[in-house]
């Protein structure tokens, strides 16, 4: 029950989060950062996912990257930003990313210990959830897409 909360808190913040983050750093009136997000997740999803899980430590304080250092909660809470963020650019609200979101945090917990479960309990009820972080690994999603990741070239899978 305690994770099935967790899953909303995260869900509703995270919503929100991306997407004031996605409409401030839109320079146009489309939204081209939900645009690259959703054509990079779906054509190199291996690639977005490196970024991600190589920012999140350095967007988070000292006391929480301590939780990240068990493989298994720092691979879902990558897996969690990634998921959170293809809900986001697919334009679908807090209510709609909830009823995907929630059943698919609990399915990707199950393999989880209790201790695991627990820790990553607190990081998404603390800082994983703060403005702060996902505006900070977004941000670096953002410069890694303006700073060329060719999105043809993720495709083939080219290492530059």
């Amino acid at each position: 029950m305690r994770l099935i909360f967790a899953a909303a808190v995260i869900s509703f913040a995270v919503t929100g989060i991306f997407g004031a983050y996605s409409t401030l750093s839109s320079k146009t009136t489309d939204n081209g950062f939900s645009n690259d997000y959703l054509q990079l997740a779906q054509n190199s999803p291996d690639l977005l996912r490196r970024v991600i899980t190589s920012t999140l430590p350095n967007c988070l304080t000292d006391t929480a990257r301590v939780l990240l250092d068990d493989p298994m909660i720092a691979d879902l809470a990558a897996k969690t930003f990634f998921r959170s963020g293809v809900l986001m650019a697919e334009g679908k609200n807090a209510e709609q990313s909830a009823k995907e979101f929630i059943p698919w945090i609990i399915k990707q917990a199950e393999p989880l210990n209790s201790v695991q479960k627990n820790a990553y309990l607190a990081l998404i009820k603390g800082e994983l959830t703060t403005p702060d972080v996902i505006l900070c690994v977004h941000s670096s999603i953002k410069t890694s897409i303006d700073e060329r990741i060719d999105l043809k070239a993720a495709v083939w899978d080219i290492r530059t």
